[in-house]
């Protein structure tokens, strides 16, 4: 017999379950007649059933009515989560169209701002533009600081 490495074997197993295999599985269902010998208690309990039992369908319909109000309850729920995000789109279209409207104004108010400025700069040169630069200026005056010695009171110390 030929030694072989642990690693050409699991090669060869990789191949072989690579390939698609085939696997056919034939059921057949038997269902027999009672004779009149099978019909006593006995033979009626060993009797294997092939329908479900009333209460095995009854449990069924209620894992079905179950997931069937889940079902339903969570379609609701989406269909409110829906419903809020339609109306949050229409705010933000009803927003938008705002906000493009406050661009359009602001432009227009900068553009007529610059040609209002550009005719007054250009018709008066000599004319004050506002008030505030008409002022005069208040000037303040510094204290001594010629001498090199400070009194307390210039410094600011007090005891």
């Amino acid at each position: 017999m030929v030694r072989k490495n642990l690693s050409d074997l699991l090669k060869e197993e990789a191949q072989k379950s690579a390939e698609p295999q085939e696997i056919t599985v034939e059921a057949k269902l038997v269902v027999e007649e009672p004779t009149s010998e099978e019909t006593n208690s006995e033979s009626a309990t060993n009797h294997r059933r092939t329908s479900p039992t009333k209460a095995e369908l009854e449990t069924t319909v209620k894992d079905i009515q179950a997931a069937l109000e889940a079902a339903q309850t969570e379609n609701q729920e989406l269909r409110s989560q829906l419903q809020d995000q339609k109306t949050l789109v229409e705010k933000v279209e009803k927003l938008q169209a705002e906000l493009d409207q406050a661009k359009e104004t602001i432009l227009k108010l900068t553009e007529t701002n610059t040609k209002s400025s550009s005719k007054t700069t250009s018709k008066s040169n000599s004319k004050p533009v506002s008030s505030a630069l008409a002022r005069p200026v208040q000037s303040y005056s510094l204290p001594d600081m010629s001498s090199s010695t400070f009194s307390d009171k210039d410094i600011g110390w007090f005891d």
